[in-house]
């Protein structure tokens, strides 16, 4: 998406490298995908899911809201931010 629109940026950081940072993000697992401080996850997602966490994260209504995919929800996890669980089978 970041290629795709001069309004999307994104950045890859190399955990080993900044241990100060994926401490801050407590990463466990990579990918490790952080949009807007507010929706984290672990592992990839496929797109209509991404594109909902996006959305969410926006404080936009997920397509799923919208009759367009399978629900996306943010879990509280305490200090590490939301979680993004599927209620619907990938």
């Amino acid at each position: 998406m970041a290629m795709e629109s001069p309004r999307v940026t994104a950045e890859v950081i190399e955990a080993a490298e900044f241990p100060d940072l994926a401490q801050a993000y407590q990463v466990m697992a990579v990918p490790r995908t952080v949009i807007n401080d507010a929706v984290v996850f672990d592992g990839a997602l496929p797109e209509n899911l991404f594109l909902d966490a996006i959305l969410q994260s926006a404080g936009k209504p997920a397509l799923a809201d919208q009759g367009g995919g399978p629900v996306v929800e943010e879990v509280d996890t305490g200090d590490q931010g939301g979680q993004l669980e599927s209620t619907s089978p990938l």
